[in-house]
């Protein structure tokens, strides 16, 4: 086994390691998951896992694989648990998810549907910023912590700089950089948690 192989496996345990002291969160009412944001990165976490693999790129594959074990747990517990406000993103997020999965079709160019995801992966963010934003209490920040270890160990891990391959990567560990910044915030504002 290579390093490269290595550290992808090693993001992989890493981003499953991080959905643990969510899922203990959860089940004590501290962690409360967006219901939208877990809801749309499932379905991202799956369509990414299946374009990746057809684009060759294997790197990304075991955080993948990690990403739609946990975000599929965390969602249905989000059901019961979590926010499921729902705004003008939830159904912007739908039709680029079936714009995503056409052009892959109808093209047959499994990076397109790479691209548009990571789009809307970037619009899934966008509750859970306005969360963590307003109510940090509501995010793991352990769990925050080792899911930015698991993006960096993601990021040394690549060989292949396709930006096929980088741009999974490097959204994964901006979006962790952003919420641990977020939460660890001195400061927020005090708006109540309401749609965005």
């Amino acid at each position: 086994m290579n390093l490269s192989a290595f550290l992808a496996i090693s993001s992989g345990i890493m981003q499953l390691g991080a959905h643990i002291p969510i899922l203990m969160g959860i089940f004590k009412g501290r962690t409360k998951p967006s219901s939208t944001a877990t809801g749309i990165w499932t379905f991202v976490s799956f369509a990414l896992l299946a374009s990746s693999y057809s684009t060759g790129v294997r790197t990304n594959l075991p955080f993948l694989i990690a990403g739609c074990l946990s975000t599929t747990t965390v969602f249905l517990l989000s059901l019961k648990y979590g926010y499921r406000r729902w705004s003008i993103i939830d159904p912007l997020c739908i039709i680029l998810g079936a714009v995503s999965l056409i052009a892959w079709a109808l093209t047959r160019q499994a990076s397109y549907a790479v691209y548009l995801l990571t789009l809307l992966d970037w619009i899934a963010i966008l509750p859970v910023i306005y969360k963590s934003w307003y109510d940090p209490k509501t995010e793991n920040k352990l769990g925050w912590s080792i899911n930015l270890i698991a993006t960096i160990l993601l990021v040394l891990s690549i060989r292949d700089w396709r930006l096929v391959t980088v741009v999974v990567a490097f959204t994964q560990i901006a979006h962790s950089i952003i919420i641990n910044t977020l939460i660890r915030l001195p400061t927020h504002h005090n708006k109540p948690i309401g749609t965005i």
